[in-house]
């Protein structure tokens, strides 16, 4: 079932509020989330991000619905890269398309995503992974998921199917080079090419 999104109103606060209460216990073996931590979230010192830009609550917080229900959460907690799902169970396929969401959401807009999950979570590791981002390990008990390497990597998944480019390396050590058939075409287009006089050539 495909999610509807909206942002974060005073219209539906209350039935985030009541989600993140139903979500407890599974959020706080997996994101950390809590009842409390978005209550302060929101009025704590967020307030004044608010009142010096109108909408920021709006902007960094998203509520996905499965028809009526509210299926998953997205808060970027400072208004930058790091952003939290919440989901009230492990639902690989809400939470992918909640990334999905996210990623097409800041692909122009120069910032990328990053994300920490805890060994009982290891499962949102394969959905991450599955759209493209790059794992990092940050801690011993943590893994970081950047977007900046994984965008690139969707967005040159197209040259490379049609054999244009091949990809070196995994990860964050991947890099492309020009296929075979790019390198051909390349001297093809150099062997046809016609010689154009240079009328600025003296003649004697």
């Amino acid at each position: 079932m495909a999610l509807s999104g909206e942002p974060l109103t005073d219209h539906n606060l209350d039935e985030v509020i009541a989600f993140f209460r139903a979500a407890n216990p599974f959020a706080q073996h997996t994101w950390g989330w809590d009842t409390g931590r978005f209550m302060d979230w929101r009025w704590g010192s967020n307030t004044v991000r608010e009142a010096q830009n109108p909408g920021w609550f709006s902007r960094y917080c998203h509520v996905f619905r499965d028809r009526a229900r509210i299926a998953a959460i997205s808060i970027a907690e400072y208004g930058q890269d790091d952003v939290c799902i919440v989901t009230g169970s492990e639902d690989a396929d809400t939470v992918r398309q909640v990334l999905d969401w996210l990623i097409e959401q800041r692909r122009d807009g120069g910032v990328g995503l990053s994300f920490e999950i805890n060994d009982t979570a290891q499962w949102l590791a394969e959905v991450f992974a599955g759209a493209g981002l790059v794992e990092e390990q940050a801690t011993g008990h943590e893994w970081e998921y950047d977007m900046g390497v994984g965008v690139a990597t969707s967005d040159l998944k197209k040259p490379v199917d049609a054999s244009l480019l091949r990809a070196v390396g995994d990860r964050r050590g991947r890099y492309y080079l020009a296929s075979d058939r790019l390198q051909d075409l390349k001297r093809r287009i150099r062997e046809e090419r016609k010689s154009i006089p240079d009328p600025f050539e003296e003649t004697v």
